[in-house]
């Protein structure tokens, strides 16, 4: 839903051949992939937690025998009205682990791929959030958080650009999406 579900649509009307989607949420899941369908692309699903390394590892093990990959998105993220003890370590789980459970076996799979040209480089697209510049009083652990993907993929982008794999970090402001619906400050 969110970015995710637009840029999932976006993809699919103007260059995806292949798209690979991933949630949680089956219901929501399956409307996104029927809308891209509609636009053209073949659309590979998987209901999965980010947050399993394991889980997530082998999936995009699988995604790159059936079309190679060339531009991941990790675009996990997650927050909670009220900090408690569980929401604040689900927050860093889904979006720091997520994200990293994300890029780091996409980063292995590009090491083993031959790049086919310099305009045909594989690329990783890091979401992470404006509040990742400046912690937000309402929601602590979603600013550390991001501010956390921030850091890294800014430093990842140095180093893997002599490796041809380029890094891009993403920090939109607020969307209305059903996580900001939830939101008790002005946005």
């Amino acid at each position: 839903s969110g970015i995710g579900e637009a840029l999932a649509l976006e993809y699919a009307k103007t260059t995806a051949k292949n798209l690979f989607i991933c949630g949680r949420n089956e219901k929501r899941l399956n409307e996104v992939a029927r809308k891209a369908t509609e636009l053209g692309a073949k659309v590979h699903t998987k209901i999965i937690d980010v947050s399993s390394r394991s889980e997530m590892e082998k999936w995009l093990e699988e995604c790159h025998q059936t079309a190679p990959l060339n531009l991941v998105i990790a675009n996990a993220g997650t927050s909670s009205v009220g900090e408690t003890l569980d929401s604040v370590y689900n927050t860093f789980n889904t979006n720091l682990y997520g994200v990293l459970n994300t890029i780091l076996p996409a980063i292995e799979l590009y090491r083993k791929t031959p790049i086919s040209s310099p305009a045909n480089r594989p690329s990783i697209a890091v979401v992470s959030s404006m509040a990742g510049y400046h912690g937000l009083a309402t929601c602590p652990s979603y600013s550390a958080s991001k501010a956390a993907v921030k850091a890294y993929g800014e430093a990842l982008r140095v180093k893997l650009k002599p490796e041809g794999i380029n890094v891009s970090i993403i920090c939109p402001g607020f969307v209305r999406s059903r996580i900001t619906d939830q939101n008790t400050c002005p946005m």
